[in-house]
Parts: C-alpha cells; structure tokens; sequence
C-alpha cells in the first residue's frame, strides 16, 4: 500500500549490525572538510590526526554535517532535523 507506515520488520533491518566502534547506526556522514565518508566524527577525527603532515590533523565539527550515507541501500542523501524538515525523516 503506497503511502503507508514502514512496518516494524522494516525500520528494524540490520539494528545493530552496522556502524562503527562509537555509533551502532546505519548510515555514514560526509566530512565536508575532507568531502570523504566515515562512520562517525570521531572515526573521522581518529584519521585525521593520523595524517603524517601535522598541519593536516583537524577535527569534525558536528554541526557541519550535511549529508549522511545510508549503509543498507548507499543512498546519498541531506542531514534532516526531525520535525522541521520533513514530516517522516528517515530512520538511520
């Protein structure tokens, strides 16, 4: 039926089973300093101060997220504030 509510089988794919050593999630960030995709900020903040250059090492800033990468289906898609973007955000 179009239109309807995921069901509960659905929204409860693959819990747990993806993400990172920080975060169990199901999706990546885009590092808009870098443009590369990590797990999570500190993953990111982990790689970068491993950078051999010093002048390199950065940290992620959390707040400048704006796109997050699905792990289940590797769709690309914006960072949405729940309730002020859209009426159903997806379930990452």
């Amino acid at each position: 039926m179009e239109g309807a509510a995921p069901s509960n089988e659905r929204l409860g794919f693959g819990k747990m089973g993806y993400g990172c050593e920080h975060y169990r999630r199901r999706c990546k960030i885009r590092a808009p300093c870098c443009n590369e995709i990590f797990s999570c900020r500190h993953c990111h903040n982990e790689a970068a101060s491993m950078l051999k250059n010093p002048c390199d090492h950065h940290e992620l800033d959390r707040y400048d997220v704006k796109q997050v990468v699905c792990e289940v289906c590797d769709t690309e898609q914006p960072v949405l504030i729940s309730g002020l973007i859209s009426e159903e955000p997806s379930k990452f």
